[in-house]
Order: structure tokens, then sequence, then C-alpha cells
């Protein structure tokens, strides 16, 4: 089940794939070097899992993708937005109808004496 937004991007995402499948944005991977000439914002790592046709559930665990993306516009790839066609539709997946449990874990930091 997803959940419909109003805010959403018109705009289309050149490196994602122009192929009619649902795809949510799962996680954010490693920040990485940007080799480009024209730019030297760094690039992110965002990791696209395929939904089904209505778009409830996750296909397969090998049904994923990784695109970079400028870390400015990480603000337009929230985890949990749909996007098809290179475009967020403006739907939230909606994580509580997911079968899997998801680990949480807790990490205490001490910054102080630069020891963590």
């Amino acid at each position: 089940m997803s959940t419909d937004v109003t805010s959403h991007s018109d705009v289309a995402y050149k490196d994602l794939p122009n192929d009619n499948i649902s795809r949510v944005v799962w996680w954010y991977g490693g920040i990485v070097k940007n080799t480009s000439p024209n730019s030297t914002v760094p690039l992110i790592e965002v990791l696209f899992r395929e939904l089904s046709d209505d778009d409830i559930m996750l296909v397969d665990a090998e049904s994923y993708s990784v695109i970079k993306i400028p870390v400015s516009a990480l603000d337009g790839f929230k985890i949990g937005t749909i996007w098809k066609n290179r475009k967020e539709i403006g739907l939230v997946w909606d994580i509580e109808h997911y079968s899997e449990e998801i680990e949480t874990r807790e990490i205490e930091l001490n910054l102080a004496n630069n020891m963590y």
C-alpha cells in the first residue's frame, strides 16, 4: 500500500530506468567522488527496490538498482518515495505492509577527547 503525498517532482531523472516499473527509494549508500569535469559536488549512491504492479510488495531481493546522484539533490530522493519512468509519482511506500522485520540498533557516540 502507498500513501498519496501532495508535493512531488515533475523533473525526470536521467539515470533512472524509463521502463514503467515502480521503484521505491530503499536506502542510501556511500558518498563517492564526482568525476564530471563540470561539477565538484560529491555523489551519493541511492538504492532502489522494485515494487509489484500494485505498488504494495517488493518483487524480490535481486530486483534493485543503485544510481548516483549529487548530494545536493538528496532532498528529492527521500526514503520511501516511489519512482516510475524516471519521475517521482507522488506516493510514499507504506512500510507497515512489508512482511520482513526491520532490525534496529542503538549506538552511543562519545565525541569527547576524539573518542567514539
